[in-house]
């Protein structure tokens, strides 16, 4: 059996219990199945722990015990949420490793008539139900799914007309892994002697989920984070005046660090000597290339991939390898080691 507790940030109803939990409980029953011996309770997921928090599964909701070994699992939101919107998960019912596969577009039409009176609060529509019907169109488990969108704030045309509470929309999900070949152009551009980007355009897809393994080594501390560039070189587009500005003119940080230019809402930060994973969702990117960014919390200071946009025109970040790079935190490079923060990006 596998449930969940909500969680209850927005009101501490819960306690200590903010983001929610997942739990296993494996009963065994006697020769004849007519009563239960014993049973075994486990802590599969606690929201609360570690780095999940925002970056992982928040208020977990209606699940789905799949035949391929993975709960599947919605998000409703219960604690505020920060950085991406409400989530499909697929949770590993052995270790609790999860991963996120599908994230809410709110950027869709609403039919005629309809508004949105909660656009822009973060987790409004709530992926609520989820079921596996891989079988019933012959596929392997894990490969189709029917959800749901329950679209609060939603209201309007069609739902007021016939008396209904709110909008929402009942999805079939079919062949959620991402088509490797398809992404094979996104480190096709990094080099030793290249501005470390992603090639995210080459893919034509319109959002990607990645896995992110982030490792310090550093006494500062730092944060990395993605943003929006147009071509190889590291260009931005202004937000204000629309104009292109390049690594180095006047302006080019805050054109880059603007909300416009992000594509996802996950923010790297590790404690020292520590080592993890998450998945991150980017967004926004269709045509265009990927950059990064690492702010020393320490220093206040922002570096860029781009070596031309730092004041220090030093290469914070270096190419290790294909979709792997280092971080360098200090000014001027430091000891150039290059392993203050390391990330590994995998798209497949």
């Amino acid at each position: 059996i596998a449930f969940n507790t909500t969680g209850g940030g927005k009101n501490d109803r819960a306690g200590d219990d903010k983001f929610g939990s997942i739990w296993t409980l494996d009963v065994a029953f006697n020769a004849g199945g007519t009563a239960p011996v014993s049973a075994d309770l486990k802590h599969l997921y606690d929201g609360d722990a570690g780095d999940n928090l925002q970056q992982g599964v928040r208020s977990p909701d209606n699940l789905d015990w799949s035949a391929d070994g993975s709960i599947y699992v919605n998000e409703d939101r219960s604690t505020t949420f920060e950085g991406t919107e409400a989530s499909v998960w697929k949770v590993d019912s052995s270790t609790g490793d999860a991963e996120r596969i599908l994230v809410m577009n709110r950027d869709a039409a609403l039919p005629e008539g309809q508004t949105d009176k909660e656009a822009g609060s973060l987790g409004a529509w709530e992926s609520s139900g989820i079921t596996d019907v891989s079988e019933l169109y012959g596929n392997t488990p894990g490969t189709d799914f029917f959800t749901v969108v329950q679209a609060h704030g939603v209201t309007g045309g069609a739902i007021d007309k016939l008396n209904l509470v709110e909008g929402g929309q009942i999805l079939r999900v079919s062949r959620l892994e991402q088509d490797s070949e398809s992404l094979q152009g996104v480190n096709a551009l990094q080099g030793p002697d290249q501005p470390f980007v992603f090639d995210f355009g080459s893919t034509g897809f319109t959002s990607i989920a990645a896995t992110v393994e982030a490792s310090r080594s550093a006494d500062y501390e730092s944060t990395v984070g993605f943003y929006l560039v147009i071509n190889q070189a590291g260009d931005v587009l202004d937000p204000v005046t629309g104009g292109v500005l390049k690594a180095g003119d006047a302006g080019y940080a805050e054109a880059a660090l603007a909300s416009s230019n992000q594509v996802t809402g996950s923010i790297l930060s590790r404690q020292d000597d520590q080592s993890a994973t998450e998945t991150v969702v980017f967004e926004g990117f269709t045509g265009g290339f990927v950059a990064m960014y690492g702010t020393v919390l320490n220093t206040g200071k922002t570096f860029f991939s781009p070596e031309a946009a730092n004041y220090d025109r030093y290469d914070h970040f270096k190419y290790l390898e294909p979709g792997i790079v280092g971080f360098e935190d200090i000014q001027g490079g430091g000891d150039g080691d290059h392993n203050d923060l390391k990330i590994i990006l995998t798209l497949a």
